[in-house]
């Protein structure tokens, strides 16, 4: 900067642009730059710097701010997504819990087979529950109003529950003992 200021000093050139050979007294042309003015151009040009400075560091704290806003965005969303994600988690988790619990009720309560369609539509055990006993309750009403049905056709035959307990079946069967399953059953033909 001194040097810049320098060149601009030099004996050979005034204010007006003339040279040394056009005036008389060299030591007034070199004195048009006082200390004064040099210092006033130095203290400018330092003002000047430091303004470029401040404003470059405003802009790279508003670029690292935006970044930053930027990375709490993406890490809000990905927190929100995480939340999300264990929230399913939970819900399948107790999902597949009260299921398991229901179809244990239910088997126990002999409706094991009956535990997907009782199941639908239900949340709480106490619900499944009630429904339960309401479907037994509904068995029982159908299986004696098919009896009490069967008495007033006229045959007052009642169907028998199969209370037959071997595990033999007609290709497990001696010769003998197929015969007389077909004649008590009424088979014909081949089986």
């Amino acid at each position: 900067m001194a040097e810049q200021e320098a060149e601009h000093t030099t004996p050979d050139a005034t204010q007006d642009g003339a040279t040394a050979g056009d005036t008389p007294n060299t030591e007034q042309a070199a004195a048009i730059y006082t200390q004064a003015d040099f210092d006033r151009k130095v203290s400018e040009s330092a003002v000047k710097m430091q303004k470029n400075q401040e404003a470059k560091q405003a802009e790279r704290d508003a670029e690292l701010e935006k970044q930053r806003l930027e990375a709490a965005g993406e890490h809000e969303k990905l927190a929100a997504q995480y939340k999300a994600e264990a929230e399913t988690e939970r819900a399948k988790r107790a999902k597949t819990e009260y299921e398991n619990t229901a179809r244990k009720m239910l088997g126990e309560m002999g409706l094991g087979a009956h535990a997907e369609t009782l199941i639908v539509g239900t949340d709480s055990i106490d619900v499944l529950a009630d429904k339960a006993a309401s479907f037994k309750d509904a068995i029982a009403v159908a299986v004696t109003a098919g009896i009490e049905q069967a008495k007033h056709t006229g045959t007052g035959i009642i169907p028998k529950q199969n209370t037959q307990t071997t595990d033999k079946t007609p290709d497990k069967m001696s010769v003998e003992e197929f015969q007389k399953f077909k004649e008590k059953h009424g088979v014909i033909g081949r089986v």
